[in-house]
């Protein structure tokens, strides 16, 4: 497994662009949910980079990467929660487009802020 010593936080600009407090999103269940809050500052541990491979419903093979904290909870086969370091390539996972297919995992310092939704 490929360990990067530098990474940028994939999440920044997105966070940063496009959800402000006040503002009503749309979770992988279909709710809505209030965003009351950003919270941002360094993390002192490798994320985990998940990249999956999921299908559209027109058919259409998506790829997503994701960098997540080491014990954030994924969800996986079976609808069951289990710690984003323990992923590995093959397993199934839950997505915007339903099931996935992680395709590789890697760690990584990140060198600039995480952001984090605060939801009501």
């Amino acid at each position: 497994m490929h360990y990067p010593t530098e990474m940028p936080s994939p999440l920044k600009s997105f966070f940063k662009s496009e959800a402000e407090p006040g503002d009503r999103i749309t979770t992988l269940g279909g709710s809505s949910v209030w965003v009351v809050d950003l919270v941002h500052g360094p993390e002192s541990l490798p994320l985990v980079y998940l990249t999956v491979h999921a299908y559209d419903l027109a058919g259409e093979k998506q790829e997503l990467t994701v960098g997540l904290t080491e014990k954030h909870p994924v969800l996986v086969r079976y609808n069951y929660l289990v710690q984003a370091n323990w992923l590995d390539v093959g397993d199934q996972v839950h997505t915007w487009y339903g099931p996935g297919i992680v395709v590789d995992v890697q760690r990584g310092v990140v060198t600039d802020e995480v952001w984090n939704l605060i939801i009501e």
